[in-house]
């Protein structure tokens, strides 16, 4: 049993998880000021013109279906991760003696 190999695969697969973690960062900022941004502009937009608000209600209803459209696709991203923990040690050197392999290929001749 080789437990360098298994430390460096658990720190590995540690190193993964946080590293999509991580990545999710961006678009949540991303999101944030977007949805800032559209409500600034709903309250200090002047609802004087029928058509120039027709337009821009619109506009907004369009902003608002992409902006919840993107928060959902965030949200199915962050939680359909595989990673939701990672096993111990012990957890990995049991199956690897139950399977009988120590997780490297080995050439059959």
């Amino acid at each position: 049993m080789d437990i360098d190999f298994l430390k460096d695969r658990y720190d590995f697969e540690l190193e993964r998880k946080n590293r999509l973690t991580e990545a999710l960062a961006l678009p949540v900022g991303v999101l944030t000021v977007c949805a800032g941004a559209n409500v600034a502009m709903v309250q200090s937009f002047s609802y004087t013109a029928a058509w120039l608000m027709a337009v821009f209600l619109m506009s907004v209803v369009a902003a608002a279906v992409a902006f919840y459209g993107c928060v959902y696709r965030l949200w199915r991203a962050c939680h359909a991760q595989v990673y939701s923990y990672l096993p111990l040690l012990s957890e990995s050197e049991q199956r690897v003696i139950k399977e009988g392999t120590d997780g490297t290929e080995k050439k059959r001749g």
